[in-house]
């Protein structure tokens, strides 16, 4: 279900909120690909898409932005009647 590259990124985020800029440079440790934060902040949307879609039990959030980038970690769903809620989980 997952490419390489996603199992790869989905290997390195954990409950602890990790930025883009940072898991880029833990995926890309020495030379770096043209646009690699935008390449890594695609395969984190799309992972969290296939999450949902799929409906596994588990899912990315993301929060922040600006100069501090977006912080992404894992969460575990607990699916309810009427809302999805979510705790991190490690």
């Amino acid at each position: 279900m997952f490419s390489p590259m996603e199992v790869r990124v989905i290997e390195k985020i954990t409950a602890k909120p990790i930025s883009i800029a940072d898991l880029t440079d833990i995926i890309y440790p020495k030379d770096k690909p043209l646009e690699a934060g935008n390449y890594i902040a695609g395969v984190v949307r799309r992972i969290r898409n296939k999450c949902i879609h799929n409906k596994l039990s588990w899912s990315i959030e993301s929060k922040g932005g600006g100069r501090g980038g977006v912080m992404v970690y894992k969460v575990q769903g607990e699916k309810n009647e009427n809302k999805r809620t979510t705790k991190r989980v490690s």
